[in-house]
């Protein structure tokens, strides 16, 4: 089966993708993101992948856009960014959903 995947974030990180048969669109913030996403069909896609790295908005606010979506959204964690949040999107996913902790806490 063929998965098709968009992803989004700087090209000169997702460049490799590209030749893995990704959809690679060059984004540098979140803004940018949405203008690509409002004139897409992302039906067509079986998943989205955003570079962290670009990511300006809040792990909620990240929750919220990623509930809004029809297809899954898994985001790549980039050498120039730490924030950590596709482990926090996913903790608080499955803790909303299934009330379960994934990672004790520090």
């Amino acid at each position: 089966m063929f998965y098709k995947i968009l992803a989004l974030g700087r090209e000169e990180i997702l460049e490799p993708l590209g030749a893995l048969g990704f959809e690679v669109r060059d984004s540098r913030n979140f803004k940018e993101i949405k203008e690509i996403l409002e004139n897409i069909q992302l039906e067509e896609y079986h998943f989205l992948l955003i570079t962290e790295d670009i990511i300006d908005i809040s792990p909620s606010e990240l929750a919220k856009f990623s509930s809004h979506l029809p297809i899954p959204l898994l985001i790549l964690p980039t050498p120039t960014s730490q924030k950590k949040l596709g482990r926090e999107l996913l903790g608080r996913l499955v803790r909303e959903n299934l009330g379960v902790e994934l990672w004790k806490e520090k």
